[in-house]
């Protein structure tokens, strides 16, 4: 019971958190991979136990757009000075070597923005070996549990009239939005969410014994008040 209330008050408190933006969520597990030599990876954001969120801006495609999968090929030109190169994108580095982060093999990725922006976001994480094809020298025989995250954007707005291109670019501007990263403890959990079920477990325990001496205050009161309408 007490279990299934704390559930409840956790997802309340979720839900009450997002009601005024949208939210894109991906959970991954983690694996060592080869470790590749990438420089065009150190003018990226990275994310890492102390700085696990960040806001950005991006510009998103055009609506109905459908955006490629592969790897952008320009990919080592891009940075957040020319997003030109692999638009309507960002790239990030998660450095899950480091600090406490080194405990966890699920983390989770969060995407959240303005309600007002209708937006469609692709997260995917990628393996080192997946840019392998970027990496100036082979693997190494050293590993990482270092990945990349990549953010597309395409607008989803409804527009009318349909197919009107300049209405599209009018609407379409840098979409703010907030990437988070974290920990999953019990690898469904997030860090985040702790210190809400530890509130709520101190309520659980402060008021069960309140309740207790309440019901039972209650229950003499209805006692004395049956025995005085026998008496009458």
């Amino acid at each position: 019971m007490v279990a299934k209330l704390v559930c409840f008050c956790v997802t309340l408190l979720l839900l009450i958190g997002f009601s005024s933006a949208n939210t894109e969520i991906i959970n991954f597990s983690v694996a060592e991979d080869d470790e590749l030599d990438l420089p065009f990876t150190e003018t990226w954001p990275i994310f890492y136990p102390g700085h696990s969120q960040a806001k950005f801006e991006v510009t998103s495609a055009k609506l109905g757009t459908v955006l490629s999968s592969e790897i952008c090929p320009d990919l080592p030109k891009w940075s957040s000075k020319y997003p030109q190169r692999c638009p309507h994108e960002t790239w990030v580095v998660l450095d899950l070597d480091r600090g406490d982060w080194k405990r966890f093999n699920k983390f989770t990725l969060r995407v959240s923005w303005a309600a007002f922006h209708p937006t469609d976001f692709s997260i995917k994480v990628h393996d080192p070996t997946a840019l392998a094809i970027h990496s100036q020298r082979p693997a190494g025989i050293s590993s990482t549990r270092r990945k990349y995250a990549r953010i597309q954007l395409v607008h989803a707005g409804v527009l009318t009239p349909p197919h009107n291109d300049t209405l599209d670019a009018m609407v379409r501007q840098l979409v703010p939005f907030v990437l988070t990263v974290e920990p999953l403890h019990l690898g469904i959990i997030p860090e985040s969410v702790i210190p809400v079920i530890a509130a709520i477990m101190l309520a659980i325990v402060l008021g069960l014994p309140l309740s207790a001496w309440v019901y039972t205050h209650l229950l003499s009161i209805a006692k004395q008040a049956k025995l005085a309408t026998k008496v009458d």
